[in-house]
């Protein structure tokens, strides 16, 4: 059943469902993301629709990039193209040196497994499971469990004495802190965030958004994040602003 965006989980098994073994699959670079004359278009009724432009940037590890615009302007399928979630018209898309380009969909998977964590608006915590193991769940899809990471992990966004709760025991911040860690568990390249604090208020945007800017640093992870809050955008490294499916 699926069980969060971009991923596929037998929960009964408790193993991963990818044919490819991530740990084979050897790359290396100091970008941690690139971003080439990409381009995305669709059939509509009233025609093509063209949805990004011709888009070209780069991103380092440990930086964090905000895409702003206004609704429509491309910024939620861009985030799409990135984690590999959907496929660009044209264009390359550079994961840490490897190319998106003709990947396989089994190649892809396992690779996104470890290369990129995501966090959404709506944390998306699995509540039958413990804040601990909700942590740890991207280590089981990517076949790699690592429970002392997940306890560490919780410790660093203040969790700790969460660890056994579930998630409807937890306020809104708090899961969000979790999907945080969560995101970080098998120690990404590149996480893409997606309206991470919309949905909280100012007081908990400003801890979360803050410890995502953290420890993403501290990790030398590369963040992208989508956000309308331009009180955030202060706090980032480089902003990208969309308009009309191009940078502006």
């Amino acid at each position: 059943m699926a069980l969060l965006p971009g991923y596929l989980v037998r929960r009964s098994a408790h193993v991963s469902l990818l044919a490819v073994n991530p740990a084979s699959i050897s790359v290396s670079s100091a970008l941690a993301l690139e971003v080439l004359d990409l381009r995305h278009s669709f059939q509509t009724d009233a025609g093509r629709l063209e949805v990004l432009k011709g888009l070209s940037f780069t991103l380092g590890a440990g930086r964090v990039l905000a895409i702003v615009g206004p609704s429509g302007s491309g910024k939620s399928t861009l985030l799409h193209l990135l984690g590999g979630l959907e496929t660009p018209t044209s264009g390359e898309l550079i994961w840490g040196g490897m190319s998106l380009s003709g990947a396989s969909q089994e190649v892809l998977a396992a690779r996104r497994a470890l290369e990129v964590g995501f966090v959404f608006q709506h944390h998306y915590l699995l509540e039958d499971l413990t804040t601990l193991e909700n942590v740890g769940l991207p280590g089981l899809i990517a076949a790699q469990p690592n429970d002392a990471r997940a306890a560490q992990l919780l410790q660093r966004v203040g969790l700790q004495d969460r660890a056994n709760f579930f998630p409807r025991a937890l306020s809104g911040g708090e899961r969000q802190r979790a999907a945080i860690a969560r995101a970080l568990l098998t120690k990404p390249r590149l996480i893409l965030a997606d309206e991470p604090t919309g949905s909280l208020d100012r007081a908990n945007a400003d801890l979360v958004f803050g410890m995502l800017v953290e420890l993403a640093r501290l990790e030398n992870t590369a963040v992208v994040v989508v956000t309308h809050d331009e009180s955030l955008v202060s706090r980032v490294d480089e902003v990208i602003r969309l308009e009309d499916g191009q940078i502006v």
